[in-house]
């Protein structure tokens, strides 16, 4: 009986004493935000059920997927409750090359759209009911397709990825549109730095007047002939 004491305060001790996930968690909530930290959470929980899987490790790689999603926030309190991409204040664009074929800028589009919604599962709606049958869910918000040169693009891309912009960007390189297979694309674009990679088209979701800000001037694709 006494060494069931012993070891019960033993372990009691030890849930009081902050370990290794407890500094990442509070780390993380410092460097990225509480979305971030409490998407850790459940991971160091797993991690601290599996003894042969780095804590660290699982709670980390949560990190790229939550930073992604926390991005997209309602900016009103107002549309508390509701999809966030059916209030006034966000937005979703995309920005095409104005020098890419047209099935190439087509197929850039589509493959940036597949990119959002998948990032985005909220910027989908239901399916909705016709007379006699069914139909699969659109997109909720209008996106519109503009038409940019590679300058634009470029500079678009830098300036999302700031973290203070509060935007997602979603970019599609020339490099991915030339391969004719994704494991040819990930062999390529490992040795590739992304400096150097040529956007064939970028999406940008986020707050609406942000992005109003970065392409208010930008002509809808495709761009008249002058």
């Amino acid at each position: 009986m006494k060494q069931f004491v012993a070891v019960a305060i033993a372990h009691f001790l030890a849930l009081l004493i902050p370990g290794v996930d407890f500094f990442l968690i509070v780390r993380t909530e410092i460097t990225s935000g509480w979305c971030d930290a409490t998407g850790a959470c459940p991971w160091a929980a797993w991690g601290e059920s599996c003894p042969g899987y780095p804590r660290s490790l699982a709670a980390s790689s949560s990190l790229s997927a939550r930073q992604r999603s926390c991005t997209w926030q309602p900016t009103s309190t107002s549309n508390k409750g509701n999809n966030p991409v059916s209030t006034p204040h966000q937005k979703t664009v995309i920005i095409v090359g104005k020098n890419l074929p047209t099935g190439l800028a087509v197929n850039a589009a589509a493959i940036v759209a597949a990119m959002m919604t998948t990032a985005i599962p909220e910027l989908m709606g239901p399916p909705v009911r016709t007379a006699d049958g069914e139909l699969p869910s659109v997109i909720l918000a209008p996106l519109p397709v503009l038409a940019g040169d590679a300058d634009l693009l470029r500079t678009l891309w830098e300036r999302t990825c700031d973290p203070e912009s509060g935007l997602t960007a979603f970019p599609f390189t020339k490099l991915a549109q030339s391969c004719k297979t994704y494991q040819d694309y990930t062999d390529k674009v490992a040795s590739s730095p992304t400096r150097e990679l040529e956007l064939a088209a970028l999406g940008i979701a986020g707050p609406k007047k942000a992005i109003n800000s970065l392409t208010g001037d930008t002509p809808l694709y495709p761009p008249r002939k002058k």
